[in-house]
């Protein structure tokens, strides 16, 4: 019963904001805690890799760029690649989900992204790469 008032409740908000489920997961995403259970029935509904790909308006990112951003979950990030989720989409900033995970020292989620066909020499819109990214935030073994 209880996923069935979830279920109800996204399709609400959706159809009442005239937001795609997309954008709704990036908000859902960027959330402290990580409200899994939310995101599995979001994951669930969208049925498309071009509504998983939605990005932010003002700042470009993605779902997969906020959940990297925000949580080193690695299972979630094999969710979203399975999902259609594009792991060289670019935000605002030109960053890539890999440099958001490197810059954080996610090295399961960097490691994943690599496997899924990440560019590890993408640069910024300044330039720098992931590679670099990560050493300058301490985080080498990335």
């Amino acid at each position: 019963m209880r996923s069935l008032l979830l279920l109800a409740s996204l399709v609400a908000y959706a159809a009442a904001t005239g937001r795609p489920l997309g954008n709704r997961l990036a908000e859902l995403v960027h959330q402290d805690p990580l409200n899994e259970e939310k995101i599995d029935k979001m994951l669930s509904l969208i049925d498309d890799a071009e509504e998983m790909n939605l990005s932010h308006p003002g700042n470009g990112m993605t779902a997969l760029h906020a959940l990297v951003d925000k949580h080193d979950r690695p299972d979630y990030v094999r969710k979203y690649v399975e999902k259609g989720s594009q792991v060289n989409a670019v935000d605002a900033f030109g960053r890539t989900p890999l440099i958001i995970a490197a810059q954080n020292g996610h090295e399961k989620c960097v490691q994943l992204l690599l496997d899924a066909g990440a560019v590890v020499d993408q640069p910024n819109n300044t330039g720098t790469t992931p590679i670099m990214i990560a050493v300058e935030n301490g985080h080498e073994e990335v």
